[in-house]
This record gives structure tokens, sequence and C-alpha cells, in this order.
């Protein structure tokens, strides 16, 4: 009889060990699945600082002009900001990537912050001047930034981008993403900044563009 009783409490004790864990495991995979798949924001929202969530999603494979492309996203990206510079390439990259914007958020948007400030672009990077009495501080025009590399997703999102004015404010939503292709026998790629307060080479945001708005029209 007490061999029947310790079998029954050691089955039971058994018991609750695994249900734990498979309790457990179901909640990190639901935390896993919320991490992997934040919640996109319905397009038009305005977005004050950049918005960007750590995911993992499928590779996006496209072919350009007979160069196959694989498309990795690593963050979801979300950002209002006002084009100061706009320039469309025709090089290697620009089969997939024929638009850089330097775009400005945060006070640098501000009217009496804009006028001590010149962005300028050339050969896929850009560099900015400010005249001294800047309201603001070169790291903070730095971190508020950007030079980025566009991947638009469709011939809409393209055009939308393609016609844009300089000192528009826009609206974009998609992907940061690392882009790799084989060009000459040899692997090439480019890789998206993660951060806004770097600098140099590789601190160039790669955006795969799926949703634009500007103004009231709303392109995806």
């Amino acid at each position: 009889m007490d061999r029947i009783k310790l079998l029954m409490v050691l089955f039971f004790s058994l018991f609750l060990i695994i249900m734990s864990g498979l309790i457990y495991c179901i909640y990190s995979s639901f935390n896993n699945y919320e991490s992997m798949h934040p919640e996109v924001p319905p397009c038009g929202t305005i977005f004050e600082e950049p918005l960007q969530q750590y995911c993992s999603i499928l590779t996006i494979c496209r072919t350009y002009n007979g160069v196959d492309f694989e498309i990795e996203p690593v963050a979801t990206y979300n950002i209002t900001a006002t084009v100061k510079s706009k320039s469309i390439y025709h090089d290697e990259m620009s089969s997939i990537v024929p638009i850089d914007m330097v775009l400005v958020w945060g006070k640098l948007e501000d009217a009496d912050v804009d006028g001590y400030i010149t962005y300028n672009q050339y050969d896929r990077k850009y560099q900015y001047r400010y005249m001294g009495g800047c309201p603001v501080s070169g790291s903070y025009i730095q971190s508020h930034s950007s030079n980025t590399h566009i991947i638009p997703s469709n011939d809409a999102v393209n055009g939308a981008l393609g016609s844009l004015a300089r000192d528009r404010q826009i609206t974009m939503g998609g992907y940061l993403v690392d882009v790799y292709w084989t060009s000459g026998g040899g692997l090439r790629w480019i890789k998206t900044s993660r951060i806004r307060t770097d600098s140099g080479m590789g601190s160039c945001e790669v955006f795969f563009v799926d949703s634009v708005t500007i103004g009231n029209e709303t392109y995806t």
C-alpha cells in the first residue's frame, strides 16, 4: 500500500512538472511571437521619433535587371520626417535602391532651427553643416537626421517617392533590411544601420518601404 501511495505521489509530481514546463513554453512562445511580429501602426500615423521594433520574417526575394536579391528584414520601421535632400542614382545599387533621401525629424523640422543647417548628398553619402548660434548641437543633428537608402516595394511607392519635392513632410512604413546579391562571381551586400547615433560608413538606414503618406494621400 505504501508503495502504491509513493508511486501516486511521484506520478502527480511528474505531472505538475510537465504541466509547468508546458505552460512556460506556451507563454514564452507567445512573447516571442509578439516580438517577432510587432503590431504595424495604421497608415498615416504621425511619429515624433522613428519607431523601430525587432522582427523576424521570411527573406524577401526580388529580381531587378536580371539580378537576384535577397532582402532580409531585421526590424519594422516607421518614420515621419521632412525631406531635406533627395538623389536618384544610376549605379550598381540603383536597380534595387534607386533613391537616397536625407530625412530630418524632431527640432530639425522647426523653421528657427532649419535656417542654420545645410545638407548635401554625394556618392551615396551625406553631410551637414551648421552655423554658429544654431539652437541644437551637432550630436542632436546627427541623431535626428539620416541618409536613407530607399527600396520601394512597388511602382506606386516608387512613383510617389520619385516625385517628392524637397521640404515635404512624409510618413513611411516598412522594414530596415540587409540586402545580399552576387555580382562578378562574388557575394555583395549592403547592411542597414540599426541605431540613430552612428556615423560614417555603415550608418545609413536601408529601408524597404511598403507604405508612403504624403499629405492626405497614402500609397501602398
